[in-house]
């Protein structure tokens, strides 16, 4: 999944990355009405895939789901704004906790000092967003973060959750695209 896409309807930009002769197919939402922000989720063409789009809700967030063997995957790319609280997409991941599928979730969620070892804001944390962060907390206690990596300067700002851990082989940061 790509976040942050700073792609609009009129952009073509999306053909530069992923496009079905390249043997993939992009799922993205992009922001309304502001510049920046987006999503995006490319997948390749032979993999059977179905767009959740009634799991979405008020944020930057896209979802789609593929049948696996027993249990489907639900796999989602979400990007937090500063200015944006928790609410829509908790409405998002409660949606998707209802349709039993193991998940998985990446993106950037704006928590750069969390201890992710604890899942626990900093002992210190006395910034403007520790609403956020304990409203997230409570949120992600529910899912595992496979990454742990900085992903700009010293902070963590793009996780992996998942439901099942046991899913992932590994989960590795790709230089090139973003900032972060």
């Amino acid at each position: 999944s790509i976040v942050q896409t700073f792609l609009n309807n009129k952009s073509g930009q999306v053909k530069t990355f992923f496009q079905a002769d390249q043997g993939y197919t992009p799922f993205r939402r992009d922001r309304v009405g502001q510049n920046g922000g987006g999503v995006f989720i490319a997948v390749r063409n032979d993999i059977v895939v179905q767009e959740m789009k009634d799991i979405q809700y008020d944020c930057e967030d896209v979802w789609i789901k593929i049948d696996l063997f027993g249990k489907p995957l639900l796999i989602g790319a979400y990007y937090k704004p500063m200015n944006m609280n928790w609410e829509e997409f908790s409405k998002s991941l409660s949606k998707a906790r209802k349709l039993y599928c193991n998940i998985w979730v990446a993106g950037d969620f704006k928590l750069p000092k969390m201890d992710w070892d604890h899942i626990a804001p900093p002992i210190t944390a006395s910034t403007p967003h520790s609403t956020d962060k304990s409203l997230s907390t409570k949120l992600l206690k529910s899912y595992s973060n496979c990454l742990s990596l900085p992903t700009r300067d010293s902070n963590v700002l793009d996780l992996f959750f998942t439901t099942n851990p046991t899913l992932v082989q590994r989960v590795s940061i790709l230089p090139g695209i973003s900032d972060h």
